[in-house]
């Protein structure tokens, strides 16, 4: 026997299964919704080299611009877009800036130094005063 949950009205659900004597019980909620139209929007995706850094390593990055427009399955490339990438220690209020203008293809390259003296934990790097931004 199948079922389904209604989509639309907004609700969390926990689901419950039962066949005979044994019962089977969701450990999180579901959540159903009725997709909305998204709005178009800008975003710079970054990358990096790995994904876990030493103090004292270089850290080299690339981003890439572009416009999103997921209703129209629309992406373009922002080309000669100028961004200003920061970078910082978690719980520090020290960051790195660095200016950066998107080549014809929309993206961009730089490296920082990860820093010796402080104490080791999460880093972010993302685009101010820019399209959105990724961290990691």
């Amino acid at each position: 026997m199948a079922s389904s949950v209604p989509r639309g009205d907004q609700r969390s659900y926990l689901i419950r299964a039962r066949h005979k004597d044994q019962e089977l019980a969701s450990g999180n909620e579901f959540y159903s919704y009725a997709p909305g139209k998204g709005s178009p929007y800008s975003q710079t995706i970054f990358f990096t080299d790995r994904a876990i850094y030493r103090p004292g390593q270089t850290i080299q990055y690339k981003g890439i611009c572009l416009r999103v427009n997921q209703e129209k399955d629309d992406y373009e490339l922002l080309p000669g877009k100028n961004v200003t990438v920061l970078s910082a220690i978690q719980m520090e209020r020290k960051w790195l800036r660095q200016q950066h203008r998107c080549n014809d293809y929309g993206s961009f390259s730089g490296s920082f130094t990860a820093p010796r003296d402080r104490l080791m934990g999460a880093m972010q790097i993302h685009v101010s005063g820019g399209p959105m931004f990724d961290a990691f």
